[in-house]
Protein backbone atom coordinates (compact mmCIF):
# COMPACT_ATOMS: atom_id res chain seq x y z
CA UNK A 1 0.00 0.00 0.00
CA UNK A 2 0.98 3.40 -0.77
CA UNK A 3 1.06 6.34 1.37
CA UNK A 4 1.15 10.06 0.07
CA UNK A 5 0.05 11.95 2.98
CA UNK A 6 3.14 13.13 5.17
CA UNK A 7 3.58 11.02 8.26
CA UNK A 8 3.00 12.80 11.16
CA UNK A 9 3.81 9.99 14.32
CA UNK A 10 5.49 6.83 13.85
CA UNK A 11 5.81 3.87 16.58
CA UNK A 12 6.67 -0.04 16.83
CA UNK A 13 5.03 -2.09 19.20
CA UNK A 14 4.68 -6.06 19.10
CA UNK A 15 5.32 -6.37 15.47
CA UNK A 16 3.17 -3.59 14.30
CA UNK A 17 3.65 0.04 13.01
CA UNK A 18 2.05 2.58 13.58
CA UNK A 19 1.59 5.12 11.68
CA UNK A 20 -0.16 8.95 11.56
CA UNK A 21 -0.81 10.04 8.77
CA UNK A 22 -2.36 13.48 9.84
CA UNK A 23 -5.64 12.28 11.57
CA UNK A 24 -5.41 9.09 9.92
CA UNK A 25 -3.79 6.45 11.70
CA UNK A 26 -2.80 3.05 9.75
CA UNK A 27 -1.29 -0.11 11.84
CA UNK A 28 0.62 -2.50 9.95
CA UNK A 29 1.62 -6.08 10.49
CA UNK A 30 5.68 -6.40 10.27
CA UNK A 31 5.62 -10.12 9.96
CA UNK A 32 3.09 -9.90 6.80
CA UNK A 33 5.75 -7.45 4.86
CA UNK A 34 3.22 -3.96 5.34
CA UNK A 35 -0.38 -5.87 5.03
CA UNK A 36 -2.71 -3.26 6.64
CA UNK A 37 -4.17 -4.30 9.86
CA UNK A 38 -6.48 -1.46 10.76
CA UNK A 39 -7.04 2.33 9.20
CA UNK A 40 -8.56 4.76 11.47
CA UNK A 41 -10.03 8.38 11.18
CA UNK A 42 -9.64 10.82 14.05
CA UNK A 43 -12.98 12.65 13.70
CA UNK A 44 -12.07 16.17 15.02
CA UNK A 45 -8.94 16.70 12.42
CA UNK A 46 -6.37 16.28 14.66
CA UNK A 47 -2.85 15.74 13.43
CA UNK A 48 -1.27 12.39 14.76
CA UNK A 49 1.40 13.79 16.87
CA UNK A 50 2.71 10.33 19.30
CA UNK A 51 1.13 6.73 21.07
CA UNK A 52 1.90 4.98 23.85
CA UNK A 53 0.97 1.85 24.79
CA UNK A 54 0.07 -0.54 27.32
CA UNK A 55 -1.86 -3.84 27.72
CA UNK A 56 -3.85 -4.27 24.27
CA UNK A 57 -4.42 -0.45 24.60
CA UNK A 58 -2.82 2.67 22.30
CA UNK A 59 -2.89 5.70 23.05
CA UNK A 60 -3.26 8.31 20.07
CA UNK A 61 -2.81 12.18 20.50
CA UNK A 62 -2.36 15.37 18.44
CA UNK A 63 -4.07 18.86 18.79
CA UNK A 64 -5.88 18.85 21.56
CA UNK A 65 -7.66 15.34 21.61
CA UNK A 66 -6.69 11.91 22.95
CA UNK A 67 -8.17 9.02 21.85
CA UNK A 68 -7.32 5.43 23.43
CA UNK A 69 -7.76 2.51 20.87
CA UNK A 70 -8.12 -0.85 21.53
CA UNK A 71 -5.76 -2.86 20.04
CA UNK A 72 -7.54 -6.11 19.32
CA UNK A 73 -10.55 -4.85 18.40
CA UNK A 74 -9.28 -1.74 16.76
CA UNK A 75 -12.53 0.10 17.93
CA UNK A 76 -11.16 3.62 19.68
CA UNK A 77 -12.80 3.26 23.18
CA UNK A 78 -12.45 6.46 24.24
CA UNK A 79 -11.49 10.22 23.34
CA UNK A 80 -10.90 12.98 25.61
CA UNK A 81 -10.45 16.75 24.58
CA UNK A 82 -8.85 19.61 26.03
CA UNK A 83 -8.82 23.35 25.44
CA UNK A 84 -5.01 23.61 24.92
CA UNK A 85 -2.98 21.84 22.76
CA UNK A 86 -1.21 18.69 23.73
CA UNK A 87 2.91 18.52 23.32
CA UNK A 88 2.74 14.86 24.98
CA UNK A 89 0.73 12.07 26.67
CA UNK A 90 1.06 8.80 28.50
CA UNK A 91 -0.44 6.19 30.05
CA UNK A 92 0.09 6.59 34.36
CA UNK A 93 1.89 3.79 34.74
CA UNK A 94 0.61 3.80 38.68
CA UNK A 95 -3.41 4.14 37.84
CA UNK A 96 -4.88 1.07 39.07
CA UNK A 97 -8.36 0.94 39.46
CA UNK A 98 -9.09 -2.57 39.75
CA UNK A 99 -10.25 -2.58 36.20
CA UNK A 100 -6.95 -2.33 34.24
CA UNK A 101 -9.22 -1.19 31.29
CA UNK A 102 -9.15 2.97 31.80
CA UNK A 103 -6.98 5.85 31.44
Amino acid sequence: MRNSAPVSALAVKDNKVYCGLGGHLHVYDVRSKSKLVSSLVLKDGSCIRGFDFRDGEALTFGGKSVAILDTKSWKIKNVLSFKDWIMIAKFDENYDDGKGDEL
